[in-house]
């Protein structure tokens, strides 16, 4: 399970990266991942457990159910906090953009533009205090485009990789020293590949790592194209220190999965 300042991260990071357009192919699936991360992270503020599906080892209930489960809260008799009623009063909105949208993003056709209503109704979100993030972000304008053109990329990484058949993906993974420097004193003074966000493959080629030494590496996948930026790299360096603090393990225990050549 992510921890929830990792969940609060991706809230703002796709919600930065809708305004880069809402009539973009990879729109839906920033704002699905938007609007479910920061649901996440209010309904295990209010309602800690509740945000995870039943009998699913850990994983978190999608959007849909977790809209029904505070419109139910909103509903009954139990009292609730002025911010959650303040949040299920954008669950409307909020539930038809997901239904409107679904198609979109399983590939099965329908419509594809985000409405501005939606996306308002998204960063009503933020005035919870399990979220309260996007300003933080947004004061550094150059690391929130940054930021936004990185859930850009991944939301394109994500759909291209749905074209791709499973003895693509392998002879992909398979091929990824025709992306490496030929020459092995060239090799030895790089990087390693990494675990790619996108397609979990370990075949994120990578030319340099985070400024903070953690090991995350910046770079373009050999399988799925997608490009993790430095300011990607930074933040996930980042969570990682914190994990580290919060668990009390080495930083290096925690550091992006390797391949070796």
């Amino acid at each position: 399970m992510r921890s929830l300042q990792r969940v609060r991260e991706e809230y703002a990071q796709n919600t930065l990266a809708l305004s880069l357009g809402l009539e973009r192919p990879g729109a839906p699936a920033l704002f699905d991942a938007a609007v479910t991360n920061g649901l996440v992270a209010i309904v295990a503020h209010e309602w800690p457990g509740e945000e995870v599906a039943p009998n699913s080892n850990g994983y978190m209930r999608p959007a849909s159910a977790l809209l029904n489960l505070i419109g139910s809260k909103a509903a009954g008799d139990a009292e609730i906090s002025s911010a959650a009623k303040r949040i299920a009063g954008e669950v409307d909105v909020l539930r038809k953009a997901v239904k409107d949208l679904a198609p979109v993003r399983h590939g099965r056709g329908g419509w594809a533009f985000v409405h501005p209503s939606a996306v308002h109704a998204l960063r009503e979100l933020d005035r919870h205090p399990a979220l309260s993030v996007l300003s933080s972000y947004e004061a550094d304008d150059h690391e929130a485009q940054d930021l936004a053109r990185d859930a850009d990329a991944r939301a394109f990484a994500e759909t291209y990789l749905t074209l791709l058949s499973e003895e693509e993906v392998a002879r992909r993974v398979a091929d990824l020293d025709e992306a490496l420097p030929s020459h092995l004193k060239e090799r030895a003074s790089g990087f390693n590949p990494q675990e790619c966000d996108v397609c979990q493959n370990d075949t994120l080629v990578v030319s340099s790592i985070d400024p903070y030494g953690v090991g995350v590496g910046i770079g373009v996948c050999f399988v799925c194209g997608y490009q993790r930026g430095e300011a990607a790299a930074r933040l996930e360096a980042q969570h990682l220190i914190y994990v580290a603090d919060e668990t009390q393990t080495p930083v290096s225990e925690l550091a992006p999965r390797q391949r070796n050549l």
